[in-house]
Formats: structure tokens, C-alpha cells, sequence
């Protein structure tokens, strides 16, 4: 949460590490980001949300290294 009270992210943590799909949300409480993490590591497809809920970006991961990205909004 953050300092007025709102949700910031959610998710799990397994041996102290972030692990499995994490979920950001914005200002106004709209998704942001869905992601996965791996151990803490980013890992796998992320997405990148605009305020509106559409896929602005795809993102994968290797272990926090990108391999590939689409950008959404591109004509």
C-alpha cells in the first residue's frame, strides 16, 4: 500500500524472494504492470498497461535480462 492507503502491488513471496505473477497498479488504481518473477528474478511475459487498461508493451524476460519487446502502440 502506499502513504494514502492505496494498493500498490500484489503478489507472493516464497524464501524471501518475489515468486510466481505480481500485479502493480497505478495512481488511480488501474493495472499497470502483470508480470512473473522466477526466485526474484523477472522472468517470463510482462505487460505494460495504459490508463484506459489497454497493452501498451510486451516485455520478456530471462532471468531480469529482456529478450524481446512489442511495443502495443506502434503504428
Amino acid at each position: 500500500f502506499n502513504e494514502q492507503g492505496k494498493l500498490t502491488e500484489t503478489g507472493s513471496w516464497e524464501n524471501g524472494y518475489k515468486n510466481n505473477t505480481w500485479v502493480s497498479y497505478d495512481a488511480g488504481g488501474n493495472i499497470a504492470v502483470i508480470g512473473n518473477f522466477d526466485n526474484g528474478f523477472r522472468h517470463g511475459n510482462w505487460l505494460v498497461f495504459d490508463g484506459n487498461g489497454k497493452v501498451k508493451y510486451e516485455i520478456m524476460y530471462d532471468k531480469n535480462r529482456i529478450v524481446n519487446s512489442i511495443d502495443w502502440e506502434k503504428d
